[in-house]
């Protein structure tokens, strides 16, 4: 995925560290590129805050949505099938 900004490569990012920082305090996001393909991004705090969801945000899209999660309901069954329960070990029947 492309993301938007300036690209350096490192050695580039390492002479002119000041002017990548400048830039990027000032809402430019900056991609620094290693020698060996893998990439790095650097933003502000405050754009770093703006791009998190809230809470809120999560819970109303209903969470993490990939296709590799298990379902809730599934893993409440397989913690209750396994003698846990939403604070810890179930305690057990002695009848």
């Amino acid at each position: 995925m492309k993301i938007s900004g300036t690209y350096w490569q490192a050695s580039e990012a390492r002479n002119s560290f000041s002017d990548l920082m400048q830039r990027a305090l000032n809402g430019e996001t900056q991609i620094v590129r290693h020698r060996n393909g893998e990439e790095i991004v650097i933003m502000s705090r405050a754009a770093f805050e703006a791009s998190r969801p809230t809470l809120k945000d999560y819970l109303l899209k209903g969470g993490p949505r990939n296709s590799d999660d298990n379902d809730l309901e599934e893993v409440i069954a397989e913690n209750r099938a396994n003698g846990f329960g939403l604070f810890g070990k179930l305690p057990v029947n002695k009848e």
